[in-house]
């Protein structure tokens, strides 16, 4: 299982596979598969953990979690795509 991004927090690792999938770690050595409500255009691009809670980014979404367990779906605007890395600061989110 190859990952493409990984991010650490609140005692959990939270795994981007290539294949779309998201995976969850307590220890980086046993994973289980965690779903994602439904989503428009599953495309994950980045995952990281900013400010409390873990932010998985697509191309047209993003998911919200501080647990990794129950994520909360945002519509991005259409010109985010573009857009390389997130984080959040004080509440709010900061593309760059």
């Amino acid at each position: 299982m190859g990952f493409q991004d990984v991010a650490f927090g609140n005692g959990i690792f939270v795994a981007l596979s290539y294949s779309g999938a998201v995976y969850l770690s307590t220890n980086a050595l046993d994973w289980i598969t965690q779903s994602l409500p439904e989503t428009i255009n599953l495309n994950p691009q980045e995952v990281e953990f900013s400010d409390g809670e873990f932010i998985i980014r697509s191309q047209q979404e993003l998911f919200l979690s501080t647990d990794g367990i129950a994520w909360l779906r945002k519509d991005l605007p259409d010109n985010s795509v573009n857009y390389m890395k997130l984080r959040k600061t004080g509440g709010y989110y900061f593309f760059n």
